[in-house]
């Protein structure tokens, strides 16, 4: 059985890896991203996206959720068996957000929500750089998990890991 969450900064790779991994152990994948928002980026109501989670984490036997959204973390890190972060230094992410938005502007990528295109948001490009503000908060938040936590810390050792996930399904 594989429950895996993948968390990190916007440009990490996350929504990447998780469809890497999901190829690779063959099980479904979850870009929380998709369940958030409705078209034009109008968010869900809060209530009706943590019963979503809840569903989805409780119903199928493995799954990939990707995606940060802490106040789901009480319902989907439980359940799971491993949690990745991505904590890459803030000039990867950033860098890989702006190459997104320059290559993507005005299309809807597949890791996000139906209607909701690659668009110029000088909050969200904040909120992105203010990252590193949120991250020792996060990391102090996975200390209590009981589930087991893997930081990669460069591009390089999540690729690593991912060719030993591969080799491993393909022995």
């Amino acid at each position: 059985m594989y429950r895996i969450n993948i968390i990190g900064p916007s440009g990490a790779g996350k929504s990447t890896l998780a469809r890497e991994l999901g190829y690779a152990l063959e099980i479904p994948v979850i870009h929380l991203d998709t369940l958030f928002c409705k078209p034009n980026w109008e968010p869900i109501p809060k209530d009706e996206f943590l019963k979503q989670v809840e569903e989805l984490t409780s119903l199928a036997k493995n799954w990939i959720i990707e995606g940060n959204y802490t106040d789901t973390w009480k319902t989907r890190f439980p359940p799971s068996n491993c949690i990745i972060f991505l904590d890459y230094p803030r000039r990867i992410y950033f860098f890989r957000v702006l190459k997104r938005l320059i290559q993507n502007y005005g299309k809807t990528r597949p890791d996000a929500a139906i209607g909701c295109p690659e668009r110029l948001d000088g909050e969200f490009l904040k909120f992105v750089w203010d990252f590193p503000k949120r991250r020792n908060e996060l990391l102090k938040q996975l200390k209590q998990e009981t589930t087991p936590v893997k930081i990669f810390k460069s591009p390089k050792e999540t690729s690593a890991f991912l060719k030993k996930v591969k080799e491993k399904r393909l022995a």
